[in-house]
């Protein structure tokens, strides 16, 4: 369950996934709409990458995913994460729409929160929807692709 205390918050320092660090690094997207909770998560482990999908704690789907995928989701997080801390608004009302987006990596960890309806240009919602095509639209399709290339 996410407990959402306060509009927006930003932590640092920035975390750097990289292909050298892929392997030990997490990303991870928590939001709430309307009576429902879901997590996106992408998780290096060792040479391998995984994403998970949760819906109210329980597991959707899970699958491996490449390297160069998990690179590449990565950098549109860094884009949302820089976005965000940038155009932060500081509000004084409830939220309908909470978010959480992770990045764990060596060592580190950076983090902001807030309300869907406060990002520029609905940023979070693209975020999601990116997610959604590189891992969800349907992955044994995209791996047999990739293994022809």
């Amino acid at each position: 369950s996410l407990a959402f205390s306060f509009a927006g918050c930003a932590t640092k320092p920035k975390v750097e996934i990289n292909p050298d660090t892929w392997g030990q690094s997490t990303i991870g997207i928590q939001y709430g709409l309307g009576n429902n909770q879901y997590e996106l998560k992408l998780e290096g482990k060792g040479q391998e990458g995984w994403f998970s999908s949760f819906t109210n704690g329980a597991l959707v789907m899970s699958f491996e995913v490449d390297k160069n995928t998990f690179l590449k989701f990565s950098a549109k997080v860094d884009e949302f994460l820089d976005d965000f801390e940038k155009h932060l608004k500081s509000i004084e009302r409830g939220c309908k729409s909470p978010f959480i987006v992770t990045k764990r990596g060596s060592g580190k960890i950076e983090s902001v929160s807030g309300c869907r309806a406060d990002t520029k240009n609905g940023a979070f919602g693209k975020l999601v929807r990116e997610a959604e095509i590189l891992f969800i639209s349907d992955p044994e399709v995209e791996t047999s692709e990739k293994d022809q290339e």
